[in-house]
């Protein structure tokens, strides 16, 4: 397919993924910070204002009193007025509600009393290995594929999931609708911690290497940003990508290729 095709379809896999998936534990500090932009926005105006009005108020000559520099001030600061508050999105009390995100994020990795027992009285798993068992039961090979589907299908029960989750709900996605070659990527190095989506990486490039990926390469990342980013890799490496998240190591090609990424699932 072609780069415009690869680049639809990311982001069709990105809406899907909000479809289930509305929280994730590791964007709390994201949402926090989205939660303050409208204050921090109108800190900057007014401050720049004030600087403004405190310029210009040195005209007023070293003999004026204190009494008249203020009254000067004061007649040339104008400040825009507060912004009303608007109503905050659901998403963004995600930091308020942290502890209910944190349950359900515990269901989904980590063993759990809460999780029925079956029939064989296995209890306290988390709802990831609840369902790599079913799955694996019902004929599915114990494999990196039916461990995505494991994490997807848990990701789905709660509406939470970090980035591994998210990406593998939208893998799973574009594999059923015939759209691929797909890459479930993750970084390998130490300190790098992510997992996303590659669409159209050439069979056979070095993931170490992005400029092997070819032409028609695409990074599809639900998680990303609090509401998911779809890019070429190509802009990427040309440093025309934006928004992308530095704390995670995604904000330049350099940075990628430092974690080492590897592919834990390529499509057939």
């Amino acid at each position: 397919m072609s780069l415009k095709d690869n680049l639809d379809w990311g982001e069709k896999a990105v809406a899907e993924v909000r479809r289930y998936v509305q929280y994730s534990t590791n964007n709390l500090k994201a949402d926090l910070v989205a939660s303050l932009l409208p204050r921090m926005e109108f800190d900057k105006l007014r401050n720049l204002e004030a600087a403004k009005a405190a310029k210009q108020a040195s005209i007023v000559g070293d003999q004026a009193s204190v009494a008249q520099k203020v009254a000067f001030f004061n007649q040339q600061a104008t400040l825009p007025p507060q912004p009303q508050v608007r109503p905050v999105p659901k998403r963004l009390d995600v930091y308020k509600f942290q502890n209910e995100v944190q349950d359900r994020m515990a269901l989904v990795r980590v063993g759990d009393p809460s999780v029925a027992a079956d029939a064989t009285g296995n209890a306290g798993r988390s709802l990831t290995k609840y369902a790599q068992n079913y799955f694996v039961s019902e004929g599915h090979a114990n494999d990196m594929h039916t461990w995505l589907m494991s994490i997807a299908w848990a990701a789905k029960q709660v509406g939470a999931g970090n980035c591994g989750e998210q990406a593998a709900i939208a893998v799973l996605y574009l594999e059923e609708q015939g759209v691929g070659p797909l890459d479930y990527m993750k970084f390998s190095a130490p300190a790098y911690d992510h997992a996303w989506l590659v669409i159209g990486r050439v069979d056979g490039s070095n993931t170490f290497d992005l400029s092997s990926w070819g032409e028609d390469a695409v990074w599809c990342d639900p998680w990303q940003m609090r509401e998911g980013r779809v890019y070429s890799i190509r802009d990427l490496i040309l440093d025309k990508a934006t928004n992308l998240d530095s704390n995670f190591k995604l904000n330049s090609a350099k940075l990628v290729q430092g974690g080492l990424p590897v592919s834990d699932w390529r499509s057939p």
